[in-house]
């Protein structure tokens, strides 16, 4: 699934060109939902207002949405010809996503507040991945490890579009509203906020990325090519890096003073403090004696499971 190929929700493009009105949020639901009724009602009327809002506001904010939804279909790239295994993937893909959907619907039926909050955090949550394993981690002082934060961090990288980063920061606005005041929300509204934070969560998930897994930790190496000058203050580790394309898998080795465990998924960090000299391994598989790096940092990921402690 490319970034783009879901259609943006129009009625979070209209908060935002809203945003500046002291209205609140929920009326600004309402009228996106019930968009196409109040402008058949108020068609030929040249100023008018509804609730207190201009007409001309509203037919703004139509345009900008609309504009913002082919925008978002811009630069996509061509469909790639798939592997059979990419297309098994992408179909298990697409069976998680309607799971999770079935799921928070589920949820919601029970407790909005829970299924709201739980959407979400996994939208937060996935933003920490993108941080993580996108290297950005040392740009947290600049940028506070927070919702907005990390959105502005990934903006100003060039990660997210703009018109994914003001839906994301509307998402927060309805979500705050709509948490504090669940019983006022009709069901409609409810829904579709709900809806557009599942399909939040699937754009950020389908924005390309590194993915850095371990194959084999804790390996020797060595300073000599015979490998018999073991290294005594730090092991390798081989990581299986799926590239941002999801096509293509390599593996590399680097240095670090940190304990690894098979499988774990990595973020991208390193130690500018520390480095080693050309050295050697022994391949985990063959015993073959390899070239391990000219020269190399350390590399200091953490799992991705501990991203919410950073």
């Amino acid at each position: 699934m490319l970034l783009g190929q879901s259609p943006l929700p129009m009625y979070t493009d209209f908060i935002k060109a809203i945003a500046d009105l002291a209205w609140p949020i929920i009326i600004a639901v309402l009228l996106i939902v019930y968009r196409k009724e109040v402008k058949a009602l108020l068609r030929g009327l040249r100023r008018a207002k509804f609730m207190g809002i201009e007409i001309e506001e509203v037919e703004r904010a139509a345009t900008e949405a609309t504009k913002a939804e082919e925008a978002s279909q811009q630069g996509v790239p061509a469909p790639v010809a798939l592997s059979d295994e990419a297309k098994k993937e992408e179909l298990e893909w697409r069976r998680k996503e309607q799971a999770y959907r079935t799921q928070i619907l589920n949820m919601a039926s029970k407790d909005r507040s829970t299924a709201m909050l739980r959407t979400f955090n996994e939208v937060d949550n996935e933003m920490r991945t993108m941080v993580a394993t996108m290297g950005l981690l040392q740009f947290r002082k600049r940028y506070p490890p927070s919702f907005a934060g990390h959105v502005q961090m990934l903006r100003s990288r060039g990660y997210i579009t703009q018109e994914l980063h003001d839906l994301l920061l509307s998402f927060r606005s309805l979500r705050n509203h709509i948490v504090h005041r669940v019983a006022d929300v009709p069901d409609n509204a409810y829904v579709s906020v709900l809806d557009t934070g599942i399909r939040l969560l699937g754009m950020l998930r389908a924005i390309p990325r590194e993915i850095n897994q371990v194959a084999f930790a804790n390996v020797p190496f060595y300073s000599d090519r015979e490998c018999l000058d073991k290294v005594q203050d730090a092991r390798a580790v081989i990581l299986e890096t799926t590239h941002p394309d999801a096509q293509q898998k390599t593996r590399r080795i680097f240095p670090s003073t940190r304990s690894y465990g098979s499988g774990q998924v990595l973020s991208w960090e390193w130690n500018s403090g520390k480095r080693w000299g050309e050295s050697w391994y022994r391949d985990p598989q063959t015993d073959e004696i390899r070239h391990a790096w000219s020269g190399s940092l350390e590399f200091v990921g953490r799992p991705l499971e501990t991203i919410e402690h950073y």
